[in-house]
C-alpha cells in the first residue's frame, strides 16, 4: 500500500522542499537589499500643517495662488495633478460620469471621474476649507498613483 502512495508522496515532499527553498533564498535576497528594492518615498508640506507622501520620480513645486495654496505633483513624461487648498476649490466636475464619497480616517474625501478621464479627488481639511487634487487620467495605473499620493495626505492639528 505504502509502495502505490509513493510517488504521491515523493511529489509532495519535492514540492514542499522546492517551497522552503525559494522561500529562504528570497529571505536571503531581502536582507541583502538587492537593486531592485523601491526607492525611498518623499514626504512634502503642501502647508505649514499639511504634508502629503510622494511616489518616487515624483516632484513637487508650489506655486502662486490669488486666494489659496495651490501647486504641482508632476512625474516627468507621466502625471501632472494640480491642487488646490481653501475655501474656493474645484468641489467637483463638469461632464461627470460618477462621484464617490466617504469619511476616511476623519476626513471627508471625494472622487469624482469625468467623461474627459478627469479625476477630482477633494479632501476635507477643515472648516469649510477643502484640498482639491485634479490631473487627466490615461489608464488605470494613473488612477492608483493619484490615490496613493492624495490618500497619504496628513494634517497636524494646532
Amino acid at each position: 500500500m505504502v509502495a502505490r502512495n509513493l510517488p504521491t508522496v515523493l511529489s509532495a515532499w519535492m514540492l514542499t522542499f522546492s517551497f522552503l527553498s525559494v522561500n529562504a533564498a528570497c529571505a536571503e535576497e531581502a536582507k541583502k537589499g538587492d537593486a531592485r528594492s523601491e526607492p525611498a518615498t518623499t514626504v512634502v508640506a503642501l502647508t505649514p500643517t499639511m504634508s502629503i507622501q510622494l511616489l518616487p520620480g515624483y516632484t513637487h513645486e508650489k506655486k502662486k495662488g490669488a486666494d489659496s495654496l495651490v501647486g504641482e505633483i508632476a512625474k516627468k513624461d507621466g502625471l501632472t495633478i494640480t491642487y488646490d487648498i481653501g475655501k474656493f476649490g474645484a468641489q467637483t466636475l463638469e461632464n461627470e460620469l460618477w462621484h464617490k464619497e466617504q469619511t476616511l480616517l476623519g476626513k471627508k474625501v471625494k472622487i469624482v471621474y469625468s467623461k474627459q478621464k478627469e479625476l477630482l479627488v477633494v479632501v476635507g481639511v477643515g472648516e469649510k476649507v477643502y484640498a482639491s487634487f485634479y490631473t487627466k487620467v490615461k489608464s488605470e495605473e494613473d488612477v492608483a498613483e493619484v490615490l496613493l499620493i492624495v490618500l497619504s495626505c496628513t494634517q497636524e492639528k494646532k
